[in-house]
């Protein structure tokens, strides 16, 4: 009976450790983007084009800057250094950065998955 007042006193400890831990990292994460910026790789020509994956990508990320978020866009054949330093290997690429360069946020390709994720991000950001 004692093992199991014990076990049972355990297990609710780990649970609220896992939810205070849970939750202060999702008070640290809306912390660190709270200046974000914006990274944009991708074809730069593509941005006109209707029923496009690349083209709704480059939409959702210029409405944000529309917003005042601040944007770089860079074309794959940049030579900035930027492509390096972010590894950037995948166009269209958005990464979002935290006030300090460093990345926050990652979404590569053009899949209606990563598309939706990058609409609802840029969305969020403020």
């Amino acid at each position: 009976m004692k093992t199991r007042v014990f076990g049972l006193i355990a297990v609710v400890l780990i649970a609220a450790g896992i939810v205070t831990y849970k939750s202060s990292r999702t008070r640290q994460a809306q912390r660190t983007i709270a200046h974000p910026r914006v990274l944009l790789v991708a074809d730069l020509r593509k941005a006109g084009s209707d029923g496009d994956a690349c083209a709704e990508i480059i939409r959702s990320v210029r409405a944000a800057q529309a917003r005042g978020i601040a944007v770089q866009e860079l074309g794959p054949d940049s030579k900035s250094d930027l492509l390096t330093r972010y590894r950037v290997l995948t166009i269209p690429t958005v990464l979002i950065l935290n006030w300090d360069g460093q990345v926050v946020l990652r979404f590569e390709g053009e899949n209606a998955e990563t598309v939706a994720d990058v609409r609802n991000q840029m969305q969020k950001l403020r």
